[in-house]
């Protein structure tokens, strides 16, 4: 197959070269669903349950309606962790999802054509070389943010 053009330049990869990273990464991200985010979509729902529903699990500062809370021995700004927590949640499991749609094209996307029929590959839309662009910039950029996103909310824990 003839490389790929990313960013206007000439690489060493071809688009048939990316359908077992793109099937790995499709497993990765399911494992992540099952793994992780389970867990964590569990935990939003058992403690939001145990405080009142959702809304005031994320809003209401239990120091403040505490009885002790003139004497300083509670933790001011308790509910920043659930708000932190639960946008993590969410934003990660609409990145993951996003990201095996993207990948699940690319996959497809790929195994179009033959070398001596490269011209089928590039008549799709959206084209192999988008959808590698796409996932290197965008996609990369995204996942730094939620990472910087858990961070954040583990650093309120």
């Amino acid at each position: 197959m003839p490389s790929l053009l990313l960013y206007d330049r000439r690489t060493l990869l071809a688009g048939d070269d990316l359908q077992i990273p793109s099937l790995l990464t499709i497993l990765v991200r399911l494992f992540q669903l099952t793994f992780l985010l389970l867990p964590i979509w569990l935990h939003i729902g058992r403690e939001s349950g145990r405080h009142g529903g959702l809304w005031s699990w994320i809003t209401v500062d239990p120091a403040a309606t505490s009885g002790n809370a003139a004497d300083g021995s509670s933790c001011h700004n308790a509910h920043v962790f659930p708000l932190l927590l639960s946008i993590y949640a969410l934003s990660t499991t609409l990145y993951t999802l996003g990201t095996i749609y993207l990948e699940s094209l690319l996959y497809r996307k790929s195994g179009i054509g033959t070398p001596t029929q490269p011209e089928l590959r590039y008549n799709t839309r959206p084209s192999v070389a988008k959808l590698v662009e796409s996932k290197i910039g965008p996609a990369a950029m995204c996942n730094a943010m939620i990472w910087l996103l858990g961070v954040v909310a583990l650093s309120y824990s």
